[in-house]
């Protein structure tokens, strides 16, 4: 499967930090604190990032720019 990371045409690992859950105040599942993680979307998803927003007109500057991740393990 392949996903498609929006705002930056390549990975760089010095740019991440580990990642530590927030507390369950979504109700249902811990979620990274402050947001912080990698945002992906399924490549042609028809309500995946870039469709959202398209349709929002939502930092479309950052459409520009992008790179894939192809998962090969079932395993996330």
């Amino acid at each position: 499967m392949t996903y498609i990371h929006y705002g930056s045409d390549h990975f760089d690992p010095a740019l991440f930090v580990p990642v530590r859950n927030g507390g369950l105040e979504y109700g249902f599942r811990p979620k990274p604190a402050d947001g912080m993680g990698l945002w992906a979307s399924r490549e042609g998803d028809p309500n995946g990032w870039e469709v959202w927003c398209r349709g929002a007109r939502f930092h479309l500057d950052a459409l520009n720019q992008s790179y894939r991740i192809t998962r090969t393990s079932k395993r996330i």
